[in-house]
Parts: structure tokens; sequence; C-alpha cells
């Protein structure tokens, strides 16, 4: 990653200072995080038939991620990517746990997801983002309030996407897209 990249990438994501963490999600074993106030937003809806495009409620800014992740606070790890092939505690402690029959990718089975409810709900203590920092590799590093801080950790190389960053509030918005050799250029 260039010099200049990386301030790109600062300039890009300074507009998260002061804002508040309202979620964390997945799809599959990919996660994100969102951001700054809530806002309705047109995307991809989940109906009763399936996927299809509507209006839909979510944060200004959303962090969606295929590398490595970890939140951590003070000298311990809340969570981690790796959580989602980990049952809930509810089902591991389930009489009828099953290692062959557990499905990771139903909402709520695993311990990511277990664990983001946790941290980052309306009961938990709010995370404000206080400061941000890249490295030469393009891993981020969003340290919050109350001693939590997220990273990502970029593990793909090439052109391979680590993350991704934008504004749900831009209509049709440019992704500030990090991959593996640096920033995702615009082809349009």
């Amino acid at each position: 990653m260039k010099k200049g990249e990386i301030s790109e990438i600062i300039q890009g994501l300074s507009v998260l200072k002061n804002q508040k963490l309202q979620y964390g999600f997945r799809m599959g074993a990919s996660g994100g995080f969102g951001f700054g106030p809530m806002i309705e937003a047109e995307g991809l809806v989940m109906t009763d038939e399936g996927i299809a495009h509507g209006v839909k409620t979510v944060a200004k800014y959303a962090l969606h991620i295929e590398c490595m992740f970890r939140m951590i606070c003070g000298s311990h790890i809340i969570f981690a990517k790796h959580d989602v092939f980990l049952p809930s505690s509810k089902i591991y402690t389930g009489e009828d746990f099953d290692w062959e029959s557990f499905d990771y990718d139903v909402l709520g089975n695993n311990k990511l997801d277990e664990l983001m409810e946790k941290y980052i709900s309306p009961d938990s203590p709010e995370l404000i983002v206080e400061d941000l920092a890249v490295n030469k590799f393009g891993d981020l590093k969003i340290k919050l309030t109350n001693s939590f801080v997220l990273e990502l950790f970029s593990d793909a190389s090439g052109d391979s996407e680590n993350w991704r960053f934008f504004d749900f509030g831009v209509r049709d918005a440019k992704h500030l897209v990090i991959l593996g050799d640096g920033i995702e250029e615009d082809d349009e």
C-alpha cells in the first residue's frame, strides 16, 4: 500500500469520528458494522418471497468485512470472526447438541451472533468512535469509548477484497474498497 493511499483511507474514514457504533451483523462468515445515525435507505431487503429491492432502516455508515476481525477490550478478545463457527451458549449447552447437525449460518445459532448482540445492542453501553488508524497493509484499528477497539487484519493479497466502507446516506456513493494491494480503482 502506498503512503498516499493510507492518507486517502484515513480521510475517507474520518467521518466516523464521534459516531456511535449502532450494530454488528454478518452475512455467512463475513461481518460488518453500522455507525452513525439510523436512516432510511434503498437496498436489498428480505421478504417472504425472498430478496427484493426496497427501503430499510440502516446506520448511515457501513463497514463490510471479508478479512479477519476482532473486538477487544483491554487485554480480552470480546469476539472475533471465527466465533461464527462455534455454537451459541444456548445451543452448545442444550442436551440435544450435535456438531454434525450444527448450522452456523442460521441467525443466532453461533457465538459471534450471540456476542455481537451482547456487546452492541440498545442495552449495552454506547460505543463511540474516538480515533482510527490504518497501516501499510490496510489493517484498520478503530478505537471506541469504554476501552473497546475494533481491529481488522487484511488477510488477502492482490486484488482480493479485505474490507469496504461506504455511506448509505449518499445515493450511488463510491465505496472505499481495500484490496490486498491497495485501494480499488474507480472504473467509471
